[in-house]
Parts: C-alpha cells; sequence; structure tokens
C-alpha cells in the first residue's frame, strides 16, 4: 500500500538537503506497508549534467538539531542501499550507502508525522527505467523513449482513444508533455499522468563468427552400416 504523495512532502523537504549535501538530486520518495513491514524508499540519481551541479559542500551535521548529541532512537531501523552496475555515469553504491547513513542519522532525531517507528530505509539508483516524476525530468530525458500511464482516457487526432502512451520524448511546454507516439505529435497535461518512466530496450548483439550457424546434422544424413 503507498502512503499518498501530499503526506511525504514533509519528508521531501528533510532529505532533499541530503541529496544536495551529497551532490545527487532526489528523484522520489515512497512510503509503502504490506503485512505490517513499513519500507521508506529514496531514490536518488546524478544531477543533469546540461545544468550546474547541486548545491555541494553542505555539512550534513548542521541538517539536524544535536544530531551528534541526541539519543539514538530506541527502535533501530534497518537500512538498505542498492544501485545497478554497469551504467557509465550512473548512481554508484558508494553514492547510496552515504545517503541512506545521513538520512537515517536525521530521521533519528526529527519527528516526521507518519513515519512508523520501526521501518526499513532503502535508498536506491532509479535503474535503466527512471521514473519521471517532475516536469524538468520531460525536458532533461527530451529525445528518449518513455511509457506515460493517464489516469483518464484521452483523445488525439490520429490516434485510438487510450490510457497508455509509449513513444519518444519531446520535452515540456505550458503544463504538457510533448510526446511523439505511432508519429503523432500529442501534449499530455501532466495533472493527468499516474505513472510515467524511461522505456529501455535491449539490443541483439551479434558476435562475431556466430552469423549463420549450421543446424545440427540430425543423422538423417548420415552413412548407416548396411547387413551383409
Amino acid at each position: 500500500m503507498l502512503a499518498p504523495a501530499e503526506n511525504l512532502r514533509p519528508l521531501e523537504n528533510l532529505i532533499l538537503p541530503v541529496c544536495a549535501a551529497h551532490g545527487v538530486d532526489l528523484v522520489l520518495v515512497r512510503q509503502t506497508s504490506s503485512a505490517g513491514r513499513h519500507v521508506l524508499q529514496v531514490m536518488i540519481d546524478l544531477p543533469d549534467p546540461s545544468k550546474a551541479p547541486s548545491a555541494q559542500g553542505v555539512d550534513v551535521r548542521d541538517l539536524a538539531v544535536e544530531t551528534e548529541t541526541s539519543e539514538p532512537s530506541s527502535e533501530p531501523k534497518s537500512a538498505l542501499a542498492s544501485a545497478n552496475v554497469g551504467q557509465v555515469g550512473s548512481v554508484t553504491l558508494q553514492h547510496c550507502s552515504r545517503v541512506s547513513r545521513d538520512i537515517s542519522t536525521l530521521l533519528d532525531v526529527q519527528e516526521v508525522p507518519g513515519l512508523p517507528e520501526k521501518y526499513s530505509l532503502e535508498v536506491t539508483s532509479p535503474g535503466l527505467e527512471r521514473p519521471l516524476v517532475r516536469a524538468e525530468d520531460y525536458v532533461r530525458f527530451a529525445g528518449r523513449e518513455a511509457h506515460i500511464a493517464t489516469g483518464l482516457v484521452l483523445s488525439f487526432q490520429g490516434l485510438s482513444d487510450r490510457r497508455q502512451f509509449t513513444g519518444i520524448l519531446r520535452g515540456f511546454e505550458a503544463g504538457q508533455i510533448c510526446m511523439e507516439v505511432d508519429g503523432q505529435e500529442v501534449a499530455i497535461p501532466l495533472e493527468q499522468v499516474q505513472k510515467a518512466h524511461l522505456v529501455y530496450r535491449f539490443k541483439e548483439v551479434q558476435r562475431p563468427g556466430h552469423a549463420g550457424l549450421k543446424k545440427k546434422n540430425t543423422g538423417a544424413n548420415k552413412n548407416r552400416r548396411t547387413g551383409t
């Protein structure tokens, strides 16, 4: 079960300066609960390289009052940091670990409405199919393929009525996401978006010398021994 987005604003406001201090951007904050287990997921990414880097050099100890002298929470929180490896210019495990450590310290001394005493903190990278959350995401990833799901069925000339759109992002203008879908230009209102993410398609790599492999001989054309 997901917590409503508006309930996460206080958490986002606390976590944003921590991310800035470590030179990463906050993608989203999720709070889920299932079978009595509460999870606080924080997704981070590297800043848009086309823009100035996020504010750095902030002492994280200044983000919480008396962090070093305050008593730790009586209920320890578990923390998980994970990152996709093998992606050039992506968030690393070190990024996730450092951000996780400082968020955990901060939340130990800050009272946040709606945050249960026992929860698991997960700081992760956005992965190959990065969620698109803010208006600037659609500008940053213009030219990339994306999938958008809307709350209502939308109608556009040249396309069938639908709630699912997969196509090439063209930017963001006047509160609308510009996108090319099946050769048609569409403008999707941001407030209609329920979920959106980049689309990653694995490319089939053909190894040298493996083209046109011959089928294994089944034995039908083998020489047979004839009885005498």
